[in-house]
């Protein structure tokens, strides 16, 4: 991902989390690796927005 890219993703996922879509990582919602690729492959659209291990 550009720099740009990169920057809008965090901003992605900070919404996630405000909306309910929190990673199991901890408490505080933070997201896996398994969690963030799934969260980017959505991001970038190539997936859709249902969890799937």
């Amino acid at each position: 991902m550009r720099s740009e890219e990169r920057r809008e993703f965090g901003e992605f996922l900070e919404d996630e989390k405000a909306t309910g879509n929190r990673g199991t990582k901890n408490e505080r919602g933070d997201f896996t690796y398994q969690e963030l690729r799934q969260k980017a492959r959505i991001f970038l659209g190539l997936a859709s927005n249902e969890y799937t291990s």
